[in-house]
């Protein structure tokens, strides 16, 4: 690893790090971590999504298809992250965002002008 003197002043020089500068210290930083979770199993918490949910569940939350989603994909209505070309994941705080964004009061207005010509 890299003293902080040394990067700067490197970035004083204007010189910039190596590729085999870098791949010396990521095998470094690997390393350490390695040694630091010697022993230990990794569970579920390690590995969670928490806060993402992927396609099947959005489309169930929306009650939409597979094609509206795409659709919304495409669009910009709903953001989204990939991995590879099929697993897409998107954040709950944004489902429920555009959920709060489009609530619109029509029913309740519908109830109201009934309640008040009856």
């Amino acid at each position: 690893m890299f003293l902080k003197s040394e990067i700067d002043s490197w970035l004083k020089e204007g010189r910039r790090k190596t590729a085999a500068e870098i791949q010396a210290e990521a095998e470094h930083c690997k390393k350490g971590w390695i040694k630091m979770n010697e022993g230990k199993k990794l569970n579920s918490t390690d590995l969670s999504l928490e806060g993402w949910i992927d396609g099947q569940k959005v489309m169930q939350l929306l009650h939409i298809s597979k094609r509206t989603l795409q659709t919304f994909r495409n669009n910009g209505t709903i953001p989204y992250s990939h991995i590879g070309k099929r697993n897409f994941y998107y954040r709950h705080d944004d489902i429920l965002k555009i959920l709060s964004d489009n609530y619109t009061l029509t029913k309740i207005r519908k109830y109201d002008n009934k309640r008040r010509n009856s």
